[in-house]
């Protein structure tokens, strides 16, 4: 399982924008983690050093909050994504 630190800088309850280096490609899945929020999803759109992912199920009120707070108290903060392919493989995800 692969992970990559990636700035957050925006998310919605459907998904949210992540910029960094060595992306993860269009359509791939994925896994965003910060704290205790997990949401799975997939690569939307991709452009430059930005990608947007669509979680497969909304965020709670509870973990867009915290998200949201990260976003405009960290500008950038970095979190980690794990590409979800193990999951996937053992029938975790979705």
């Amino acid at each position: 399982e692969l992970m990559r630190p990636l700035g957050l800088v925006d998310v919605s309850r459907t998904g949210a924008r992540l910029e960094g280096c060595d992306l993860p490609a269009l359509g791939e899945d994925l896994m965003v983690s910060v704290e205790w929020v997990r949401a799975f999803g997939s690569v939307r759109w991709s452009h430059g050093d930005q990608i947007g992912i669509v979680f497969d199920d909304p965020l709670q009120p509870e973990q867009l909050a915290l998200l949201h707070s990260r976003v405009v108290g960290g500008a950038g903060l970095m979190l980690v994504v794990k590409e979800a392919m193990e999951l996937w493989t053992t029938g975790m995800a979705r």
